[in-house]
């Protein structure tokens, strides 16, 4: 499977789960400009996952695709049910001018943060080795909690060591790969650059309903502004955390004597900053 293959298949997995979580985040956020539509992808991927590993927490159903597709079509039917009842309170809006804005602006971050970590997708450094390998060893199971993947079971000892960590994080990476049927080795790298999506696009979201729901008190704000003012509140949550890209125009510094960029030699160093 290509890179692009992999990306668009990802995003059509976040996409549909999103979709049956529609009526749901619409009763939710009935009051927001959107609908909170950006919302039920998160929604969506919490509950679902959360049903499929208390099935299988407790020995109900297994960790299969099979499980994850039943699970997401009883969904699918409660929230269908849930669209009569909205329709009788004439809350059934759909804004579709957001749903598309939102949907562009959440496909260009995953597409911008995978290319990112295309330029190098190595899975090392840091705790990157133990969290694909949580990952894998949640693929791997049927029932939870799943095995260590260090001590798991072998010939000399059959029992096995269940995952001593909080590895919910992780499983969601798994269930979306069992979903996609995507390769751990390519979703591992998609999902951090989903997460920074949704940070991206849902800081977006509430910056937006923010000046929204302020404007309804006060002097009218055109769309385009509050567009404008969500996309500046994203900005700065998501890659506005600190000063630290200073540090890209000097000549750096060690890790053990750390100096002010102003005692640093000025000039574009890219291969010495670590971002």
């Amino acid at each position: 499977m290509s890179d692009i293959s992999a990306l668009l298949l990802w995003s059509l997995t976040l996409f549909l789960i999103g979709i049956i979580f529609l009526p749901l985040t619409t009763f939710f956020f009935n009051r927001a400009i959107d609908k909170g539509y950006i919302f039920t992808k998160t929604i969506g991927i919490f509950l679902s996952s959360y049903i499929v590993w208390l099935l299988a927490s407790l020995h109900i159903l297994p960790f299969e695709r099979l499980t994850l597709l039943l699970v997401l079509v009883a969904l699918a039917l409660f929230n269908l049910r849930l669209v009569v009842s909205l329709k009788k309170r004439n809350m059934w809006e759909i804004p579709w001018k957001w749903i598309v804005g939102e949907e562009i602006l959440f496909f260009l971050c995953l597409s911008f943060w995978s290319y990112v970590r295309a330029t190098e997708p190595s899975i090392r450094g840091l705790e990157k080795f133990m969290d694909f390998g949580f990952v894998n060893s949640i693929l791997r199971s049927t029932f939870f909690p799943p095995l260590d993947m260090w001590l798991t079971k072998s010939p000399d000892y059959m029992g096995g060591h269940f995952i001593n960590y909080y590895y919910f994080g992780h499983y969601i990476t798994a269930f979306l790969t069992k979903l996609s049927g995507i390769s751990s080795t390519i979703t591992y790298n998609l999902m951090m650059a989903t997460l920074f999506a949704f940070t991206f696009s849902l800081t977006f979201s509430l910056g937006a309903n923010l000046v929204h729901f302020f404007s309804t008190f006060h002097k009218k704000i055109s769309p385009l502004n509050i567009c404008l003012i969500g996309l500046l509140a994203a900005f700065i949550v998501t890659l506005g955390g600190n000063l630290h890209t200073v540090y890209l125009f000097t000549s750096g510094y060690p890790n053990e004597d750390p100096k002010p960029p102003w005692q640093l030699e000025l000039g574009y160093h890219p291969e010495r900053y670590w971002y």
